[in-house]
């Protein structure tokens, strides 16, 4: 920071000032030196060359009959001029005819000169050389050659100089003065408003006020700043008042955000719940379907027994049965038990897995089951969903036996799996997802991919957002992925993440512990 910057208003006027009248004085003074050195170098030469014409004039006869005593009576009539320091007569042949020299301090100065025929004049740092040509008739007889010093001109100088210096002194102090009291008038108001604004600073009373003596743009200032403090002053006012009522109000705005908070938290355990239940519903209409068939199968193949029985029965009565006929019946029994038998093979294994895994998303209890087998009942209860694409599912899975929660292991499956039909691929599209399950120092990963349509960066981030859907108009409810979520990270204490990119599938990397420790 330079000097100027710590300096105060009222000494930078004062500085500015000083400095405007210092080089104005300046200016004028060196000007009027400069005219009055050049006013008196005209006046000298012609004074000198009034007196040169002068002498010339009266050693014409001098020159004439060559009488250098007449000619030096002549030249010491300039004892009167006290500036002539010395004067040489030259004849028409430029020989010394007669030298005037002034005192003895410059009595052995030689005063010729060899130039006499070059100039008219010539003025150097200390003197002035005159030369005049002396004619007669017409005639060049002599030149005379004056030489004067500049003695005069310097005591002007050095007196301008002075009297310059003392003007300036005295302006310079009138100019301290009169710009002191003008400052005072200027600096004043802001002074006082400086004033106003430390003591304010300090004690933040903005009831103060800026006392206003001028109508000009000091006093506009003065009355904005005073506004700016009632602004101040009234906000302050204002705040206070609300302050008062402050710890009240937040009490009772926390008490309503906590209470609605809590009905946020219940809605949305409630919606997750439905969601479950939803997922548990399309699950049992899905059951209830792939039953209806082989249950249907195995009714009218009953049927069809029961039929024939009575027939070999009315025959058997009346003795009219025959070899023949007890073999196909035999032949059709056989057939049709073994029909019968696969088809409720099937139901019964459709029955089993629909109650284990339905059986556990609603109990959420605790167990032990083996990780392979267990996701394997999972897709064949997802059969009749599966069967409207053509999907190849690939399971890897080494001999995992998890003594975990069950029905959240199979919400985590079922979720990923309905995920993928939803959003990856379309009704009878073609697709392979892989589910790898492998145990490492005590933790299970599973790592479930789909090659399907992928998810957008901008989508990514928000995968696990409760009610973030793409398919909110195609029966999506954005709470599929959200329960994932929350099941490893709650239930199972758990890590999930999702990687993908948009157009090449999506992948889902999920770890948790093999024994879990958490809630019982």
């Amino acid at each position: 920071m330079n000097m100027s910057g710590r300096q105060s208003i009222r000494q930078k006027l004062m500085r500015i000032s000083m400095l405007v009248v210092c080089s104005a004085l300046l200016l004028a003074g060196v000007l009027l030196i400069a005219a009055e050195i050049i006013s008196f170098r005209r006046t000298l030469i012609e004074r000198i060359g009034v007196t040169a014409e002068m002498i010339g004039t009266n050693t014409t006869a001098s020159l004439t009959f060559n009488d250098s005593k007449s000619a030096e009576e002549t030249l010491s009539s300039l004892k009167s001029a006290q500036n002539i320091t010395c004067a040489v007569l030259y004849d028409s042949n430029g020989e010394v005819l007669a030298q005037y020299t002034r005192d003895a301090a410059v009595a052995g100065t030689d005063c010729r000169s060899q130039a006499t025929g070059l100039y008219d004049y010539h003025m150097g740092l200390n003197y002035l050389d005159v030369f005049h040509r002396i004619t007669f008739d017409n005639k060049i007889i002599g030149t005379l050659h004056m030489k004067s010093d500049l003695s005069e001109i310097y005591r002007r100088i050095k007196w301008y100089g002075v009297t310059i210096f003392a003007v300036m002194m005295l302006s310079i102090v009138a100019a301290f003065l009169i710009m002191s009291r003008l400052s005072k008038i200027i600096i004043r108001p802001l002074s006082e408003m400086t004033q106003v604004m430390l003591e304010i600073s300090q004690s933040r009373d903005y009831s103060a006020r800026v006392d206003i003596q001028s109508h000009d743009e000091l006093g506009l200032l003065g009355g904005q700043f005073n506004d700016m403090l009632l602004q101040i002053h009234t906000r302050d006012t204002e705040l206070a008042l609300y302050r008062e009522n402050l710890e009240q109000l937040v009490a009772t705005r926390t008490e309503e955000l906590y209470k609605t908070l809590d009905e946020l938290k219940h809605s949305q355990q409630e919606l997750i719940l439905s969601a479950k239940m939803a997922s548990l519903g399309q699950l049992v209409a899905g059951v209830a379907h792939e039953i209806n068939t082989p249950v249907g199968i195995a009714f009218t193949l009953s049927s069809n027994i029961l039929k024939k029985s009575e027939t070999i029965v009315s025959a058997f009565n009346d003795k009219s049965l025959s070899k023949s006929q007890l073999e196909d019946y035999i032949n059709d029994v056989e057939q049709n038990g073994q029909l019968i038998y696969r088809n409720l093979q099937r139901t019964a294994d459709l029955i089993r897995s629909f109650k284990m895994v339905a059986a556990d998303q609603v109990t959420q209890e605790r167990r032990t089951f083996r990780v392979k087998e267990y996701i394997e009942e999972i897709l064949f209860t997802l059969q009749p969903k599966l069967k409207h694409y053509q999907l190849n599912i690939e399971l890897t899975c080494s001999d995992i036996t998890l003594d975990s929660y069950p029905g959240a292991f199979a919400q985590i499956i079922t979720n990923l799996i309905m995920n993928s039909l939803m959003h990856a691929y379309e009704p009878a599209g073609k697709g392979n997802i892989s589910i790898k399950a492998v145990e490492i120092e005590g933790e299970i990963i599973i790592e479930y991919r789909d090659d399907g349509k992928g998810i957008s960066q901008e989508n990514l981030m928000r995968v696990f957002d409760p009610f973030f859907t793409t398919k909110r108009g195609a029966g999506g409810t954005g709470l599929g992925l959200h329960i994932v979520f929350n099941i490893v990270t709650h239930t199972l204490g758990g890590h999930a993440e999702c990687k993908s990119t948009e157009g090449e599938g999506a992948a889902f990397i999920i770890k948790f512990p093999v024994r879990h420790g958490g809630l019982a």
